[in-house]
């Protein structure tokens, strides 16, 4: 189980299933942009994403949200806006499966998690580093 300021969450561990012999991520194309997302997500102050986590300890671990960023920023980014086609890519494409690994949300899980972030997920300064990685990377320089 992964951590964040002492609340539990799913493990979520990217790296680990691009070791595995049948992983997503070894049949993908070297530069494709799930990989520049991985690396990047890890990278942004999400601490807006985590915190109304921090206080629950009703139910089971809720999902990374880390992963869940990831997941919702690469199908936004490929033309995947429903839930429920995020929730099947997840099962059925090489890169969602490369974000997710075998911790799958359902489209209800995904859904609330839009819902409850939005205003998160408006904030532009969350964003920023991100683009400027991505405009380095574009210019092919260090960002």
């Amino acid at each position: 189980m992964s951590e964040h300021s002492g609340k539990t969450y799913r493990p979520w561990e990217p790296e680990r299933y691009q070791h595995e012999a049948q992983s997503p991520a070894a049949k993908l194309p070297e530069g494709d942009l799930v990989f520049f997302l991985l690396d990047t997500v890890r990278r942004l102050d999400l601490s807006r994403f985590y915190a109304p986590y921090e206080q629950e300890t009703r139910g089971a671990p809720p999902f990374d949200p880390a992963m869940m960023v990831c997941l919702l920023l690469y199908a936004y980014c490929v033309g995947v806006f429903s839930s429920r086609k995020i929730a099947l890519a997840c099962e059925r494409n090489l890169a969602f499966i490369a974000i997710v690994g075998q911790e799958r949300p359902d489209f209800r899980t995904i859904s609330d998690f839009r819902k409850l972030h939005l205003e998160a997920f408006k904030d532009g300064a969350t964003w920023q580093p991100m683009a400027r990685r991505f405009r380095a990377m574009r210019r092919g320089t260090r960002p």
